[in-house]
């Protein structure tokens, strides 16, 4: 085995992330909708709320993939560099200059929550007057983080699947996600291996259970890549 196929950080190299919604490890509800959108190349306005590491950002690249290839603009604005109002109001008119010239397009708004609320405010007008050139994803770690006249305009979907109960040290899984530890387990595995595949290595049972193990390392898609990870090269340390 060749070392360099496997020194990499699988969390944060874009050739070892998810190419499709299928590949992520998502709760089925959420998968299911995120399925259609890929499926149908379309979507309407988007918001994505979840802690760091749920997968929000894939799937919203992997989105704006689709509908790339079905010939639409995206643009991906990163909030926590582009969050003044002068920024904000930047993009509010370039929204209305976009709609004069043609064509439709998909801005996504990674980190929507580093943007005040009173700065929110600017894109209100432009959400509502160009629905039909123009669709919003914005990707939040809290939903009362984003002001309500823009959650109220778009479909809220929510990434959470479980969370470490900090007193009974648990894993409590939230009502919406369809999920129980063993099914959850097995997602979280499923989605890993498509790392494994794309490295050309395997990842013993061994390894999975050590990491299943660790209760905090079920909470969500990256802890559990990112322990994986880190035990396959101790694992494999010549």
């Amino acid at each position: 085995m060749n070392n360099q196929k496997i020194i990499f950080d699988w969390t944060t190299n874009e050739r070892l992330s998810p190419a499709s919604i299928s590949e992520m490890a998502l709760y089925s509800g959420l998968k299911k909708r995120l399925l259609m959108y890929e499926k149908k190349k379309t979507f309407n306005n988007l918001l994505f709320v979840g802690g760091v590491g749920t997968g929000k950002t894939t799937a919203a690249k992997i989105l704006s993939k689709v509908v790339k290839r079905a010939g639409e603009q995206v643009r991906m604005i990163d909030c926590e560099q582009y969050n003044t109002r002068s920024k904000i109001n930047e993009l509010r008119k370039s929204t209305f200059t976009m709609t004069l010239t043609g064509g439709s397009r998909v801005i996504v708004m990674d980190e929507f929550h580093e943007v005040r609320k009173e700065v929110q405010s600017v894109l209100v007008k432009s959400i509502e007057e160009n629905a039909g050139n123009t669709k919003w994803i914005f990707i939040v770690n809290e939903e009362k983080a984003v002001k309500e006249q823009i959650r109220d305009r778009c479909t809220n979907l929510f990434f959470d699947t479980c969370e470490l109960d900090s007193k009974t040290k648990k894993v409590h899984f939230h009502s919406d996600a369809d999920m129980n530890l063993d099914k959850w387990k097995k997602e979280l595995i499923r989605s890993t291996d498509f790392v494994a595949e794309k490295l050309g290595i395997t990842i013993s049972k061994k390894i999975y259970d050590e990491v299943c193990k660790g209760k905090r390392n079920l909470t969500s898609m990256r802890k559990f890549t990112e322990s994986v990870n880190e035990r396959y090269l101790l694992e494999n340390d010549d």
